[in-house]
């Protein structure tokens, strides 16, 4: 089983994401956009699993959570991978919500190394992936791309639990299927209120 754990987004911010997508697709060619419906924020990639291995994952990520509070995120403005040189997956940054995120992320990790998981090399950067090219972007079109969407930012959105998903592969896409759901403490996180 080929499984993740992520932060799913409002209903608000997809809507806006699939906004700024239709925006850039004039000048950004060649892109295979994440559907809206499939966006989430990625904070571990586990990999391929045992399936038997599933029951221990959902109560690491338990305790991971057990002390984390629930908070509010907002998305905000774009960024590509590897470099603007030879971009080939374009992302929107983390605003509001980030240093909860990177914690979300630390404990994850620390709870899921004694099942046998190796812990990330690179810097957790929280992102989300808008869409990739099937070979490296024009220059000059991502610098248009960063240059006129710098200031866009999401509506708020609640981090209120994290979810494990299986990864389905197939040539029509990846298919998400939900496996399991931690939830976050309600009335422990510092982050800003926002109105329901």
């Amino acid at each position: 089983m080929r499984l993740f754990i992520a932060v799913n987004l409002a209903e608000s911010q997809r809507r806006e994401l699939g906004e700024l997508q239709q925006q850039l697709q004039p000048y950004l060619e060649r892109v295979r956009w994440v559907s809206p419906e499939k966006m989430h924020l990625t904070l571990k990639f586990l990999g391929e699993v045992e399936p038997g291995l599933v029951p221990q994952i959902t109560a690491a990520m338990g305790r991971a959570l057990s002390s984390s509070g629930v908070f509010y995120f907002k998305l905000k403005g774009l960024g590509v991978f590897p470099n603007p040189s030879r971009a080939r997956v374009i992302w929107a940054g983390m605003e509001e919500g980030s240093r909860e995120m990177e914690q979300l992320f630390t404990r994850l990790e620390a709870a899921l190394v004694p099942l046998g998981f190796i812990r990330e090399r690179r810097q957790f950067k929280p992102h989300l992936t808008l869409g990739r090219g099937s070979r490296p972007l024009s220059r000059e079109a991502v610098a248009r791309a960063l240059t006129n969407k710098k200031g866009f930012i999401t509506s708020p959105g609640k981090a209120d639990r994290v979810t494990l998903y299986r990864s389905h592969l197939s040539r029509g896409g990846a298919e998400y299927e939900p496996l399991a759901e931690e939830y976050l403490v309600e009335g422990a996180g510092k982050g800003k209120a926002y109105p329901e």
